[in-house]
């Protein structure tokens, strides 16, 4: 799902809602926003807000301006304005509504990224405690590795390790979808892992 999508899918954010109904209250506007289209067959944009039911395609449009947000997509009309221009009520609202849709990113990101945080930190917990109860080290690794694939929402995770005076790295333990088995050499230009394992470096 597109940021557009995640923010206009279903209902759109409260704080916009609210500006939208107090510049009809304020101005007596008609305001219509819409969208392009993404599926076939549909009308090109798709109205996603619209003052009052029943307006046509062949009612008057006194203004109509592209929101400055995530490449102008959402488009604003004020069809009418008893109280000013529908150009200025146009011109005023468009930023407002630009602005509040980036807050409302802004929030949804954040959300996000707590969610995220919390969800490494209960894996740390849970790996911990994997750690400090009386587990064979296999069953233990195959634990903690299908926590950490849950949290990266990965296919599948596998453990590689080398041994002492041994140059290839042998799977010493693995969960989810079937993948690689057996020594890989840790120079192996084609694999993830061996470039991972030489370059000391996570790769996402």
């Amino acid at each position: 799902m597109s940021e557009l999508d995640s923010l206009v899918s279903v209902r759109l954010p409260g704080q916009v809602l609210q500006t939208l109904e107090h510049f009809e209250k304020a101005f007596g506007a008609l305001l219509v926003l819409t969208v392009p289209s993404t599926e076939y067959g549909e009308p090109e944009r798709l109205v996603i807000y619209e003052s009052t039911a029943g307006l046509s395609e062949s009612d008057s449009m006194g203004s109509e301006t592209p929101i400055p947000f995530l490449g102008d997509k959402i488009q604003l009309q004020v069809r009418a304005a008893r109280a000013a221009p529908a150009e200025a009520v146009c011109a005023a609202l468009a930023p407002t509504l630009a602005s509040l849709f980036e807050l409302e990113r802004e929030i949804e990101s954040f959300t996000n990224e707590v969610s995220q945080r919390y969800e490494e930190i209960t894996l740390l917990y849970s790996i911990s405690e994997t750690l400090g109860a009386t587990l064979e080290l296999e069953k233990a690794a195959e634990y903690i590795l299908d926590a950490v694939r849950d949290v990266m929402r990965a296919k599948r995770a596998a453990l590689w390790v080398q041994s002492a005076g041994v140059v290839d790295l042998n799977l010493a333990a693995q969960v989810g979808d079937a993948g690689r088995s057996g020594l890989l050499s840790p120079d192996d230009p084609d694999s993830l892992t061996s470039r991972v394992f030489r370059n000391n470096e996570s790769e996402i």
